[in-house]
């Protein structure tokens, strides 16, 4: 097979076999060592001439005397719109609570499971306090539990379901469980819409809240039929 020498230009005879395993690339051996040798270069950046191999020049590269000068060059000719890795540019979001126009900090906060939609966390926390929020109550959350929601109504309660959360069954072991509200309305302290639970079950069930109501509710009903039954 014909090539061409990558140091001279000529053309010369060679195997096939050497150019699938990137050999061959060179006519004779003078050739090969005058391709590994060095030629001076000046920095793309700061102009000073350097040595670089004769292989990373053919390449084109070798074109900055050091990292730095390499690094400072980017930061000045490359950036935004002239950078190969430029993709846009980060786009101005619309905070869903006060309606101001924000960029994110880059495009990572907006490939994320939960983009952020507030321009500050002042807002955020405003936009939960609203009726917007699907976990909104009319701002029950916010109201004091009242004073016959106390220590022995909540042991009372504790002792009815055995000492043992409602929903993943374990047991209390030194912390106290929580007493849920099944209607999510503080001030209602029927025995029938209190109920056990364990802490991480409690938080849980803050998210979702007509699931988790229905979901107590039946269990509710099924051991009463049950009771009835026996």
């Amino acid at each position: 097979m014909i090539v061409k020498c990558k140091n001279c230009g000529k053309e010369f005879l060679t195997y096939l076999s050497k150019i699938k395993l990137k050999k061959g690339r060179y006519c004779s051996r003078k050739c090969y060592l005058e391709s590994r040798g060095t030629v001076i270069q000046r920095c793309l950046y700061c102009g000073e001439k350097f040595k670089v191999k004769k292989s990373w020049f053919l390449k084109g590269e070798g074109r900055f005397c050091s990292r730095s000068c390499m690094g400072k060059y980017q930061s000045k000719f490359r950036i935004g719109d002239k950078s190969s890795h430029w993709k846009g540019g980060v786009p101005t979001l619309i905070c869903e609570n006060c309606g101001k126009e924000f960029k994110p900090h880059g495009l990572y906060e907006l490939t994320q499971e939960y983009p952020r939609k507030y321009c500050s966390r002042k807002c955020a926390e405003l936009y939960m306090k609203k009726e917007k929020h699907p976990c909104w109550k009319g701002g029950i959350s916010k109201e004091p539990y009242p004073f016959d929601f106390d220590e022995e109504l909540k042991e009372f309660i504790r002792k009815k379901d055995n000492y043992q959360c409602q929903l993943c069954g374990v047991s209390q072991d030194g912390t106290k469980l929580s007493i849920h509200h099944i209607d999510y309305n503080k001030k209602n302290l029927s025995e029938i819409n209190l109920i056990t639970l364990c802490k991480a079950c409690n938080a849980k069930v803050n998210f979702n809240r007509n699931y988790w109501k229905n979901h107590f509710m039946n269990l509710i009903e099924n051991l009463e039929g049950v009771e009835a039954s026996a």
